[in-house]
């Protein structure tokens, strides 16, 4: 049996086939349009969908169900209308985790923005914000959904067609987009609507204190059964912020005043999952919880979620975000479809993100043609020169494999250096990156060898959990140790990660490290890579030393000044 899903929202468009419970192929739309978040990109266009067909060779008839998520954009699957099942969002995020998770019973926890337009018992509307839930078996269920009222709409032109609901009351996601933007941490802005950078907003928060706690926390209340009451609609939050900047963050003092507000509106959000999560134990009793929604990457939270709360684990999915919902629609599909071969069991538990389809040495030859300002040849062993090339201090883009799902690069598609060099974040983030000199990088460790660094033995395969670097090692891998003392890790093993817990081994036998500084091969405001061609053109505008694509190595051509 086979099933499409796409899902998103009016961003992170994406596309998954799921083949009797084995997820076959997905991938992004920003990744084909190159347009970060799809933002921008003609979604009629259907990319993202064409893509996985064509990589299967498969057509739309040989479906046996579509699935949508019901807040999608119309646009993305305006050819196929007639055809699709529409599920919530939140249902949507909630397959997305429990059915790739290595639970058959699980509690079940949905935290974002906002998700579908739903009717309580009562007939009153809200958008859903959090929802608390049970995975058994095949079946998920929802025992209690929190509610925003007060969204804000964007309609089309001449139809007035509504495309879009979203930044209600009684949010998480909402409160940490309010702050964001206050901070300027926006990645576009529509109307009335913005898309905030709410990584940055993690990334400040440490370098700051508690000074404003009490000033911001005012604005968030905790309330019965698993209820958070954050009126944002009347604007005295966005207010309460303007007037903290206009009075204490003039001139040079306005980083640190920054600082100490991301600070307050993190600690906020740790303490609101908590009581989340508390709430849920209290009510299910389960081992085990999975957990999305955009608000679950949110990686320093996950820590110490992990660390604090009763449950014996936590499975978060490498796409927590909208993104994600493709895949939880095509899984909800195959588990609850009306005819053909439902599975009796779960046979779609997921240990790697690498969804793309692989790039063939004809195809990668075929693109390093195109490129004049390049010199290349084809090596038998790249972990090790690569490993080498680190050692030495080189900065590598590393591309191998299928590309990897969500907005963590896990090695497929990723910029490597050497986490012992006390100046790499610096020089990355002006001279790779071209980001703020604030944001931190993070460590791809082996798996077997993660206490020999960090306080805590965690399984972390997809960069989703923050934790602490022991104090003896932080001057020994720098590059990797923020601020705070913490890293957001990937745990790598053979088993998963093949050729590139190879090189991770290469410089460990170098070195002693058992980690590589790891970030996503991209340039600031543009999607990871894709193809052979998108990872060249990246690497020619950075300062990258060496481009690794499968066996080829690839440098710059010197240019001679006249």
């Amino acid at each position: 049996m086979k099933i499409l899903g796409i899902g998103g929202s009016d961003h992170d468009v994406a596309s998954c086939i799921v083949e009797n419970g084995e997820i076959k192929i997905a991938i992004e739309e920003e990744r084909i349009s190159r347009d970060k978040y799809a933002l921008g990109t003609n979604l009629l266009l259907g990319l993202s969908r064409k893509y996985c067909l064509k990589e299967l060779n498969l057509s739309i008839k040989d479906m046996d169900a579509i699935v949508v998520d019901d807040i999608l954009a119309e646009t993305a699957y305006y050819p196929l209308r007639n055809k699709v099942t529409k599920i919530s969002h939140h249902l949507a995020h909630a397959a997305s985790v429990y059915y790739p998770s290595p639970f058959s019973e699980a509690a079940v926890l949905i935290v974002d923005n906002a998700g579908s337009l739903i009717a309580d018992e009562n007939g009153k509307q809200g958008l859903e914000t959090i929802s608390y839930g049970i995975g058994s078996g095949l079946k998920i269920d929802f025992f209690e959904k929190i509610t925003g009222e007060n969204w804000i709409e964007a309609r089309l032109g001449a139809s007035r067609k509504v495309y879009q609901r979203g930044d209600c009351d009684d949010s998480l996601g909402h409160f940490y987009k309010i702050v964001s933007g206050k901070l300027g941490f926006k990645f576009s802005e529509n109307g009335q609507f913005f898309y905030p950078e709410a990584g940055k907003t993690m990334g400040l928060a440490p370098y700051g204190d508690n000074h404003y706690y009490k000033d911001i926390k005012k604005y968030v209340d905790f309330g019965p059964k698993g209820r958070i009451t954050m009126p944002f609609s009347d604007n005295k939050l966005a207010a309460a912020i303007d007037e903290i900047i206009e009075n204490d963050g003039g001139g040079d003092k306005a980083f640190q005043c920054h600082a100490h507000i991301a600070k307050a509106c993190q600690q906020i959000l740790e303490e609101s999952l908590t009581y989340c999560c508390e709430y849920l134990y209290e009510q299910t009793k389960m081992k085990y919880l999975c957990y999305a929604g955009g608000v679950a990457l949110n990686c320093v939270a996950n820590g110490k979620l992990k660390e604090k709360l009763p449950f014996e684990d936590i499975f978060l999915f490498p796409a927590c975000g909208d993104n994600g919902t493709a895949i939880g629609c095509a899984l909800w599909g195959t588990y609850n479809a009306k005819t053909g071969n439902i599975p009796d069991k779960k046979s779609s538990i997921v240990t790697k993100p690498y969804f793309g389809r692989s790039y063939g040495d004809d195809e990668i030859e075929q693109a390093l043609q195109k490129f004049d300002n390049i010199a290349w040849e084809k090596v038998s062993n790249p972990a090790r020169i690569g490993a080498q090339m680190i050692y030495e201090g080189k900065i590598i883009g590393w591309f191998q494999g299928g590309c990897e799902f969500g907005p963590r690069a896990l090695g497929h598609r990723s910029i490597l250096a050497d986490p012992r060099n006390p100046e790499i974040k610096d020089i990355i983030n002006s001279r790779v990156k071209f980001r703020e000199a604030f944001r931190p990088y993070a460590p791809s460790v082996l798996r077997d060898h993660v206490t020999e660094i960090f306080e805590r033995d965690e399984d972390s395969p997809f960069m989703l959990l923050t934790v602490s670097v022991k104090e003896d090692k932080r001057a020994v891998v720098p590059g990797i140790t923020h601020v705070d003392g913490t890293a957001r890790i990937q745990t790598v093993t053979d088993e998963d990660n093949g050729i590139y817990a190879e090189i991770i081994r290469e410089f460990y036998k170098l070195s002693g490290i058992p980690l590589l500084l790891n970030t996503s091969f991209n340039v600031k405001g543009e999607p990871i890579v894709e193809t052979p061609e998108d990872a060249v053109n990246c690497y020619l505008k950075t300062g990258m030393d060496f481009l690794i694509m499968k066996g080829y190595i690839v440098s710059k051509k010197e240019t001679t000044k006249g």
